[in-house]
């Protein structure tokens, strides 16, 4: 039917459209549709036309100044036009469209006699209220003082006032707990108004939405408890998926129950299933994906088709198998809400800015992790999975199998949401210091399920955050923890030097001055000697050296002591073109390094980084970062060359003796190098001293040789630890004889092989008890690395 055709069968007449005598025009459709009709009024200061047949009515508004600015009903009106009609099944072609909005207009116009508005009162405006809040169709949650509101989309047959039952979408709002259902798109709520705003129409059925049952539970009160709904995801998870480790089944449930709440949250952390070909991978991710809140899996999905779906519908999205860099572009600001990805559209004569939030949980299945950068795998938890058929379903899920799970957990965010969310503040507050920001956002939702859940699942969650948090750090900062190595290391020895220097007479004690600046050809060296301690092998080391001339450029070194925010200047006194870079190194920029590079400030020395550190042990307990470098720090202040000025040697306990064979290093790398030879060349050295005893000049002798032995200490947390010398002091004067002589015995040097101990005053037979220890302990950790290999 043409535009012409219509406009004749409509019929105008005027109306009163409330009980306070409102004029109104009515626009009769009956001829065309049955029943159909059309009311236009003006109401305050906009133009009000109602389309309405039986009890289903459809009103749009349109600004009174506008009308009067044109003399004219907007040209988008011929849109609004068409699709109204369609809904009572009248189809219009875009031109009729237009018809019949012109018709509109003159008749609105002739019947009310608009005058057109002038400038004047155009340009005089006032401010009446805020935008109010603004919330998707696809759901919602708001909290005031002590009223909270949380509404769902169901989409099904719906049943109106009249008994038509006609497929549609409507809002399931929970105020208070109080289940309503409702198409308006203006839900009143405390002081204000929240506007509903529906970006587009989902066509293809999605059976992860809520479903009629969850709804009348949550009426009739039927609420399942936190922990049951936990248990029984984790029973479905282990029924399917192969977990390397079990603590992985406890975070996927929290996980599966937090996607309820991301409305909350705002945060949601990319989980991504890695393992071998045939592990399960998309497996484990449909059976996620399925009982999470609308979740639906994709297969290569386009940029905009990602980002516009995450708009509309918000779902727990699962990707298999390929993504593209586009599509890794938005999982970079899918993780938190508010980061948006803008489009420039045309549309009629005006282009139009659109905003896209691509925020939703998503769920991974890729094998290689090469497709992802550091950025974008901060921000994944990744569920190691292993290749192993027995013991699990072999086919994939559905999601009708998970149904009364999705209910169970539709109705907890219905009636519930205010338990999650002081849940979710409860845990802000109580992990703000151990977690970062980036962790914190991260484990926030999981942790918030896993303390309603229960306090021993919140323990295992964290211990294996914990964990995470210490190979991230270890992957993430080995080079610049090598770097703050190489810093401990020459700040040590140069401790050491200036003690030596003070014992010896070379300087007064009033003219003591401990270095805090290093050249950078001085770090560098240090950072050499640190990456070649891995072997004590020559032709390794030779090997080692060229890898690390190759890698440890100039430039690279430079910037890393930049990010680690090193004071430096450069020294002209130098005669050529070019100064020397000198940095500032105090211990207090040491122990803030370790503080920020070694979280929590505790060891964990199983972890292997790329030059193995091993720790060190005080009366055999464990340092953290703060207490080695405090330890280093009281060692070097010490004077540990106990020889008093006139070469008598001050008397040692037996007590002092055993608590000195207390401290050692477990597992460092020896020099290997004939100790006897040594003492031998430094004892000719020392042989015109005629003021000096024999056994005086063996005893300084051995104090010189053993300051300038490494004691390794590692000063550091999270596998990649510190490994800088100590200061010890030197050697503590000891009487000659065969003692001594055992002590340096090279075959001894040689058991010892990368076991280095710190040598003290000791007896033979104390010594060979430790040797015997030393060994095996080593021959022990010899085999687990070559089980490990």
């Amino acid at each position: 039917m043409s535009g012409e055709n219509i406009i004749e069968k409509i019929k105008t007449d005027e109306i009163e459209v409330d009980e306070n005598g409102t004029k109104g025009l009515l626009f009769d459709f009956s001829e065309i549709i049955d029943g159909l009709v059309a009311t236009a009024f003006i109401d305050d200061k906009d133009f009000v036309i109602t389309f309405g047949k039986g009890d289903e009515a459809i009103p749009k508004k349109i600004p009174l100044n506008y009308i009067k600015r044109k003399m004219e009903l907007p040209p988008t009106f011929s849109r609004d036009l068409k699709a109204i009609l369609k809904v009572f099944g009248l189809e219009l072609k875009k031109g009729d469209a237009d018809v019949l909005r012109i018709f509109m207009t003159k008749e609105f116009l002739k019947r009310f006699k608009l005058q057109e508005l002038t400038e004047e009162e155009e340009d005089k405006i006032e401010i009446v209220a805020n935008d109010g809040l603004i919330a998707d169709f696809s759901g919602f949650a708001f909290f005031k003082n002590d009223e909270w509101i949380v509404a769902e989309p169901f989409i099904g047959w719906i049943k109106n006032g009249n008994g038509e039952a006609k497929k549609s979408a409507i809002l399931v709002v929970s105020r208070n707990g109080e289940i309503e259902l409702t198409r308006s798109r203006a839900i009143p709520f405390a002081d204000t108004k929240i506007e509903i705003v529906q970006k587009g129409k989902i066509l293809a059925p999605l059976q992860t939405l809520i479903t009629k049952e969850a709804v009348e539970r949550a009426k009739n009160n039927n609420i399942p408890e936190w922990r049951e709904v936990f248990e029984k995801i984790r029973e479905e998870l282990l029924k399917r998926i192969n977990f390397v480790n079990e603590i992985d089944s406890y975070i996927l449930a929290c996980f599966i129950i937090s996607t309820y709440f991301t409305d909350i949250t705002k945060t949601s952390p990319i989980i991504r299933f890695a393992g071998l070909q045939g592990s399960g991978k998309t497996r484990a991710m449909k059976t996620t994906v399925f009982m999470s809140r609308r979740g639906f899996a994709i297969l290569d999905p386009s940029e905009a088709s990602l980002f516009r779906s995450v708009d509309l519908l918000r779902p727990t999205i699962g990707i298999d198998e390929e993504i593209s860099q586009a599509v890794r572009l938005v999982l970079k600001g899918g993780y938190k809400k508010g980061l948006y990805i803008t489009r420039v559209t045309k549309k009629s004569d005006d282009f139009v800015l659109e905003l896209f939030d691509p925020f939703t949980p998503y769920v991974l299945s890729v094998k290689d992790d090469r497709a992802f950068d550091e950025q974008v795998k901060r921000r994944m938890i990744i569920v190691q999975m292993i290749r192993n058929p027995e013991g699990v379903e072999p086919k994939d899920p559905s999601p009708e199998e998970f149904e009364k799970i999705r209910e169970d957990c539709y109705v907890l965010r219905l009636k519930k949401p205010h338990e999650f969310k002081e849940a979710l503040e409860t845990v802000q507050r109580d992990y703000s210091t151990k977690l970062d920001a980036d962790g914190l956002e991260l484990w926030q939702g999981i942790l918030a399920v896993a303390r309603l859940c229960g306090k021993e699942i919140e323990e295992k969650i964290i211990e294996e955050i914990e964990r995470r948090k210490i190979d991230w750090y270890e992957e993430t900062f080995r080079d610049e923890r090598l770097v703050i190595d190489a810093l401990i290391r020459l700040k040590t020895q140069n401790k050491r030097q200036t003690d030596l220097e003070m014992e010896f007479g070379h300087i007064r004690e009033e003219e003591e001055e401990e270095r805090e600046e290093f050249y950078f050809e001085e770090i560098k060296a240090s950072l050499k000697e640190v990456y070649l301690e891995i072997t004590d092998d020559e032709e390794e080391k030779k090997r080692l050296e060229q890898v690390f001339y190759r890698y440890w450029n100039n430039t690279k070194i430079g910037r890393i002591l930049k990010d680690l925010g090193l004071e430096s200047y450069r020294d002209w006194s130098r005669s050529g073109n070019r100064g020397r870079r000198v940095y500032k190194i105090t211990d207090e920029i040491l122990i803030k390094l370790c503080k920020n590079y070694y979280p929590d400030n505790e060891w964990l020395h199983q972890q292997q980084p790329c030059v193995s550190h091993t720790p060190i042990y005080q009366n055999h307990e464990k340092l953290g970062a703060t207490s080695a470098i405090s330890y280093i720090q009281d060692e070097t202040s010490k004077n540990n060359i106990t020889s008093n000025g006139d070469g008598n040697n001050k008397s040692e306990t037996d007590e002092d003796r055993n608590k000195n064979t207390t401290k050692r290093d477990d597992s460092s790398y020896m020099k290997k190098e004939n100790l006897n030879e040594k003492e031998n060349e430094d004892s000719d050295e020392t042989s015109n001293d005629n003021a000096e005893t024999k056994e005086t000049k063996t005893n300084d002798m051995r104090s010189e040789e053993k300051e300038v032995e490494d004691e390794k200490l590692e000063v550091g947390t999270l596998g990649t630890q510190f490994s800088p010398k100590s200061i010890n002091g030197s050697m503590q004067n000891r009487g000659a004889g065969a003692e001594s002589e055992s002590l340096l015995d090279p075959e001894i040097i040689k058991k010892l092989d990368q076991i280095k101990f710190e040598i003290d005053v000791m007896t033979e037979a104390e010594l060979n008890e430790i040797i015997k220890e030393a060994e095996k302990e080593f021959e022990e950790r010899k085999g687990d690395e070559a089980n490990e290999s």
